[in-house]
């Protein structure tokens, strides 16, 4: 905020600068929001469309620096598929935070990575694949 005073004759003053802290639930349903959205190869411009905002409004979003209305949340889970609970699992409870950037990083490179192969059935068989793989792991333990 500026502020004038007869002393600083028509200047403004200098204040520091606020630092920013978005609240940690709305940056994991953020991270939730782009992962399930770049997981079933659909842009932020394609997003933004369906819930009638700018793309620039869903990167704020998935950032989280702006708050999703319930609105807007019931709207994006339709437009990916999932249910408004698939983007606040892992806070169930208070004190239990979902897993770190890291993580939501690897399961965004794999998803786009996976986008990327434009058959549709090979894209299913390497998820098969994978789902074999993991049984099969679980299965040794």
């Amino acid at each position: 905020m500026t502020s004038y005073s007869p002393q600083s004759k028509g200047r403004k003053s200098q204040q520091a600068p606020r630092t920013k802290s978005y609240d940690p639930i709305d940056v994991a349903v953020g991270q939730r929001l782009k992962s399930r959205r770049t997981a079933i190869g659909m842009s932020q411009g394609q997003l933004a469309k369906y819930l009638d905002v700018t793309f620039q409004q869903v990167q704020k979003y998935e950032r989280g620096e702006n708050r999703i209305a319930a609105s807007t949340l019931y709207r994006a889970g339709r437009a990916l598929s999932v249910r408004v609970a698939h983007f606040f699992e892992g806070w169930d409870e208070p004190d239990v935070e979902p897993q770190g950037r890291i993580l939501n990083h690897f399961f965004y490179l794999q998803a786009s990575t996976l986008m990327q192969i434009e058959n549709e059935q090979v894209r299913a068989a390497i998820l098969a694949l994978v789902q074999v793989l993991a049984a099969q792991k679980n299965h040794e333990r």
